[in-house]
């Protein structure tokens, strides 16, 4: 049987030193978002220097997408838990966790915006978090399908749900960033709510492209 190999050495510390930066700087960017988490800070809690810290992560935007990837990587592990419907109604409970973390909807905000440009170092990270999470409601969405919790819809159909509800709850989280009176976990839930009434009642919503509809009014 072939033994397998352990990294050791100044390979394996080095390691061990990625980790714990990224660790540290989760906790940074978490309370005080990515503009005001410094790596000042992140150096100080690490026991190492800024200058360190740069001979692991070419700048501050490739350590912020490591730390995004961190927190995605339990947010995956926490959305094995549920299948089809019960998927769309822990989105509660993961609204709770985003808000006892609110420097991270601020992170993900503003790294949606700022990358949606190719050249930005994040941009590859964006475009894969975004199709990642249409898989997962487009998968959640078709169990449900499959398991009679919902009359059935068109692929179409199941994919057009799943970007509306993603622009909405990325609009509710926008919204709550620019007034923290509102109350998230309320209008998620109560939206999250409606929405699977409705596709229980009449299944799926898929409206006309707008090109279509002005060729029939046309004719």
């Amino acid at each position: 049987m072939q033994e397998v190999k352990r990294a050791r050495g100044p390979y394996r510390s080095g390691l061990k030193r990625r980790a714990k930066i990224v660790e540290q700087a989760v906790e940074v960017f978490g309370r005080y978002g990515y503009s005001k988490g410094s790596l000042q800070e992140i150096a100080i809690r690490s026991g190492i220097t800024p200058a360190a810290i740069m001979r692991h992560f070419d700048n501050k935007e490739e350590l912020l997408v490591e730390v995004l990837r961190h927190w995605d990587d339990a947010q995956v592990a926490d959305e094995k838990r549920y299948q089809g419907l019960a998927y769309f109604r822990s989105l509660r409970s993961v609204t709770e966790n985003n808000i006892a973390h609110r420097g991270f909807i601020d992170l993900y905000l503003t790294l949606s915006i700022e990358a949606s440009r190719a050249d930005h170092p994040a941009h590859p990270f964006v475009v894969e978090r975004y199709e990642r999470t249409m898989e997962v409601f487009t998968r959640h969405l078709r169990h449900a399908i499959d398991n009679g919790e919902i009359p059935a819809m068109d692929d179409d159909t199941v994919t057009y749900e799943a970007h509306l509800l993603i622009a909405v709850l990325d609009g509710f989280a926008i919204q709550w960033m620019l007034d923290a009176r509102i109350d998230l976990l309320l209008m998620i839930g109560t939206y999250v709510d409606a929405v699977i009434t409705r596709w229980k009642i009449g299944g799926g919503y898929r409206p006309e492209p707008a090109a279509e509809k002005q060729d029939q009014d046309a004719g």
